[in-house]
This record gives structure tokens, sequence and C-alpha cells, in this order.
């Protein structure tokens, strides 16, 4: 009996011991993540000063073989914004994923009425962090997420 109760100690120990390391480690990685994706966005904020045109940004990150994504109503009826991924955020078991972007954010000059497209002559006039989150399951059913607007229309454009 007595040999029992101390294996069950034991036990208690190791799984404690195990969830205060894992979080403490879990804590790191999310402070290193941070600093890398505030380290991304002070070098696009850098490279891409505001008042450029859309044409400079995309032709800039193109010259530089980035990814990105333009992204429709980042804000309410605002021109498209131009979307870079630099990271992940850590997800709970149920959610697929959670990227980190660098959002380029451009005023239009365009009429609103003509704002189904990219313009190449809009003006950056915001970069900053954002996060949008992927495909979460909850209570038997999947959502999308996202902070901090989620958006009826992306596309994608690949530049490797």
């Amino acid at each position: 009996m007595r040999r029992r109760l101390v294996w069950i100690i034991v036990v208690i120990a190791a799984v404690g011991l195990a969830i205060a390391v894992r979080s403490v480690t879990k804590a790191d990685r999310q402070k290193t993540r941070a600093a890398a994706d505030r380290s991304a966005l002070l070098r696009y904020s850098q490279n891409f000063r505001l008042g450029l045109t859309r044409k400079d940004v995309e032709d800039g990150l193109r010259s530089q073989h980035t990814n990105f994504i333009e992204q429709c109503c980042y804000e309410d009826r605002g021109a498209f914004a131009v979307l870079v991924k630099v990271g992940d955020e850590d997800v709970p078991w149920y959610c697929s994923e959670w990227p980190v972007y660098v959002v380029f954010e451009f005023r239009a000059t365009l009429p609103p009425e003509l704002l189904s497209l990219p313009s190449g002559s809009d003006v950056l006039r915001s970069v900053h962090l954002a996060s949008k989150g992927g495909r979460m399951l909850v209570a038997g059913a999947a959502i999308t997420t996202s902070r901090p607007h989620t958006t009826p229309e992306v596309r994608e454009l690949n530049f490797r």
C-alpha cells in the first residue's frame, strides 16, 4: 500500500513538473515569435515609407521574392490591402493555423464604385501587424476566425 502511494506521488509530481516546463517553454517561444514579428514590421516599415504607391510596394516585394496576398475590403469600402505572412501564433489543438501578417493599407485614389480591383496608384497610408486565424473546430462545427477583420475576398500572389 505504501509503495503504491509513493508511485502515485511520483507520477503526480512528474506530471506537474512537465506542465510547468511546457508552460515556461511556450511563454519563451511566444516572446521570441513576437520579437520576430515586430522585427519584420520594423524592416518593412523602413523599406516601404508611407506615401508610396501600391505599384511601388508590390514591385519592391516582388524584387525581394516575397509572397503576398491582396485582401479586399480590409477596411470597409477601402482599397485592397497587401498582406505579407511573417509568422504564426500558437494555436489551441482545435485550430489549424493562426498566421501573423504585416499589413500594408492603402488610400484609394479611385472613386468607390471603381474599387473592384486594386489600383497601382493607391497610396500607402499604414503598415501594421495583424493576425488572421484559420479554421477552428468548436462544438462539432468548423468556423473561420480572424483578428482584426474577416474579409470576403483574398487573392494570393506567389513570386518564388
